[in-house]
């Protein structure tokens, strides 16, 4: 409870300084491959941008939401960059100046500095209109488009799915993104469109004490690896940077269940003996029911049901099952 001591902190203000803006889009529906982004934007002019090197940054990021920290992982950082030093117009001399450039780089959220760093020239002045559409296709590759001019391929470290938010800084006139540009709906209307495929499913509700998820197949035949199902945050499969809520692994005769985070599967660092349970050997070709509900956010009640079987566990869980954004059954 506050008591009244409540006073104003001094703050530095400079003159005619523009406030730090950031023009930032969600991303609620992750993708393999097709549009990522589309934003419109009016470059500052020579006047607005004051120094004589200018910038503004384009950053794609997988934030993995799981705790409130700042640790979010760069897919993609495109810095436009703009050398006014002696240049009294945007001719071929300022076009041509190594300082303007663009630089486009990822980084890890525990890499100290940007990776794989590629340069090229930015033929935006200052003062012009600027639409970039950013496609992405499942290799990891990136297609990045400025003004329709010639293409920008980039490979980055991550895959496109991983990628959540949209910020722009450095620019303060208005930023239009995707269907809210004419020129982006325009550039984007005829283009593949994404969607999931039968083995991935985005949860529309928050999963709670009422939820239950049922999943049928068929074993494989033969049946030599896992299936596993995965609950997922921020991300559409397993993958090492990314958050897995639950991991649930089928085998011949054991089901293991466990989470992983920053890294790590939390059971299996911590040395628990009861990640998995014994069953009845799965018969090739034969087909299973998997029934999954949740009495807490925190607890995992399972149920798998054969022709000749039903196989029931109980187990506790590291992270809540209400973050899950995604499931996958993976074979």
């Amino acid at each position: 409870m506050l008591d009244g001591g409540i006073q104003l902190l001094e703050v530095n203000y400079i003159p005619n300084e523009q406030p730090y803006l950031i023009h930032r889009k969600k991303i609620n529906d992750l993708k393999r491959y097709g549009t990522i982004v589309c934003f419109e934007a009016l470059v500052p002019t020579a006047k607005e941008m004051n120094n004589s090197i200018y910038n503004f940054k384009l950053q794609l990021i997988h934030d993995p939401q799981i705790a409130n920290t700042f640790d979010v992982d760069i897919v993609m950082e495109i810095n436009f960059v703009f050398n006014l030093l002696g240049h009294s117009n945007m001719g071929s001399k300022y076009l041509n100046d190594i300082l303007s450039k663009l630089e486009i780089s990822s980084r890890r959220k525990t890499d100290e500095e940007n990776q794989n760093i590629k340069y090229y020239a930015n033929h935006i002045g200052p003062g012009m209109p600027i639409v970039v559409l950013i496609k992405a296709s499942e290799d990891y590759n990136y297609t990045i488009n400025i003004n329709g001019g010639d293409n920008i391929y980039y490979m980055s470290i991550f895959p496109s799915w991983a990628i959540n938010r949209v910020e722009i800084t450095g620019l303060e006139n208005k930023v239009l993104f995707d269907d809210n540009s004419e020129k982006c709906k325009s550039l984007t209307s005829n283009l593949a469109k994404f969607k999931l495929d039968n083995k991935t499913q985005k949860v529309e509700q928050r999963l709670n004490k009422t939820s239950e998820v049922l999943i049928r197949g068929n074993i494989p035949n033969p049946f030599n690896k896992n299936i596993s199902v995965n609950f997922l945050h921020a991300a559409l499969e397993w993958n090492d940077t990314c958050n897995t809520i639950l991991q649930l692994n089928i085998s011949n005769n054991l089901i293991c269940v466990d989470s992983y985070t920053n890294g790590r599967w939390i059971k299996w660092e911590n040395k628990q003996t009861d990640i998995c349970s014994k069953h009845h050997e799965l018969m090739d070709g034969k087909r299973i029911e998997l029934i999954l509900t949740f009495p807490t956010s925190l607890k995992l009640l399972y149920i798998l049901e054969t022709k000749e079987d039903v196989i029931e566990g109980e187990v506790e869980l590291d992270i809540p099952v209400t973050l899950t954004q995604y499931i996958q059954v993976r074979i």
